[in-house]
């Protein structure tokens, strides 16, 4: 508990953050939410010698509950710290934009500060839509049909109802509920069925 803390035994390279192949001393780390999705990210320094340090990211592609990060990207997103060894990075949005900038300490005295100039931390884009179906005739709904844009180049996990629409709307052959999820992954499950004679009897 937050007044009697009590710590389990040690987990090396926990929550499968992977290490990187000939570097050492990767020990100075920040986690940061850094694409916007609601889980923490991990970027960190590794050497090959003290006077080559690499920054590399990891992204969490897993759950805030449950994290899971990818192998680490160096430079990422242009990030180039080779001139300042033992970096402690700390992520913050110092000019309230919506991205993330990067403040470091330097091991030999000073401080340094990459603005972000890019919104990488820009939530993903949507947009209106619609489709168009026969009269009478089931609609088996496509991913195309939901517009999705990620600047980090996420995919679509996931779409919500809000509301019902007039006739009947199941997924794998259950009525929807508002606020109802549906998996991206299975979309083609969810499936609309219009109003009997919606545009009158021939």
């Amino acid at each position: 508990t937050p007044e009697a803390p009590a710590f389990a035994a040690p987990v090396m390279d926990p929550f499968g953050i992977p290490a990187v192949p000939g570097y050492v001393y990767a020990r100075l780390f920040d986690l940061v939410d850094f694409d916007g999705d609601g889980d923490l990210d991990i970027f960190y320094q590794a050497y090959t010698g003290y006077s080559n340090p690499s920054f590399f990211f990891s992204e969490n592609t897993g759950t805030p509950q449950a994290p899971a990060f990818s192998a680490g990207v160096e430079s990422p997103f242009g990030l180039d710290i080779g001139g300042y060894p033992a970096l402690n990075p700390v992520f913050v949005d110092i000019d309230d934009d919506g991205d993330q900038d990067l403040f470091g300490g330097v091991y030999y005295g000073g401080l340094v500060y990459y603005e972000n100039l890019f919104g990488t931390n820009v939530g993903p884009t949507s947009a209106d839509a619609s489709v168009q179906t026969d009269e009478d005739t089931p609609y088996a709904f496509q991913i195309s049909d939901f517009p999705f844009d990620d600047l980090n180049g996420d995919d679509l996990s996931f779409v919500e109802i809000f509301a019902l629409p007039g006739g009947d709307l199941a997924f794998d052959g259950t009525a929807v509920t508002a606020g109802q999820q549906i998996p991206a992954a299975q979309i083609g499950l969810l499936v609309y069925t219009p109003q009997p004679d919606g545009w009158g009897t021939p």
